[in-house]
């Protein structure tokens, strides 16, 4: 290696910080998209053991038979609602506004 000033100064630019710098923003949106899909999975499996619980209830029971025709007078049939994934959305966009000024500051540099 010769002695010059700035020889090879790109080399350690490179291994010194640029390496280890996309190497920790991979990491984070790795994590962030890890913890993103386990919150969006959670949330379906509490809605399922929602919807399992209000199955059980008393009051679906007369549902079910009102279903079946046995009590159609006066019958109003529930509607299901949409399954909204609040928290899973929520996580999301946050994910997005930590991870992205990451990406905004150093694709310039």
């Amino acid at each position: 290696w010769p002695c010059e000033r700035g020889e090879n100064s790109w080399l350690f630019r490179w291994t010194f910080f640029y390496a280890p710098l996309w190497f920790i923003i991979a990491a984070i949106t790795v994590m962030m998209i890890i913890l993103t899909r386990a919150v969006r999975r959670e949330e379906k499996q509490v809605i399922e053991m929602q919807k399992q619980t209000r199955l059980r209830r008393p009051s679906f029971e007369r549902e079910e038979e009102i279903r079946r025709g046995q009590h159609l007078q006066n019958y109003i049939p529930q509607r299901e609602l949409p399954v909204q994934l609040e928290r899973s959305k929520q996580m999301f966009y946050q994910a997005v506004f930590y991870v992205g000024p990451f990406y905004i500051t150093y694709v310039f540099a």
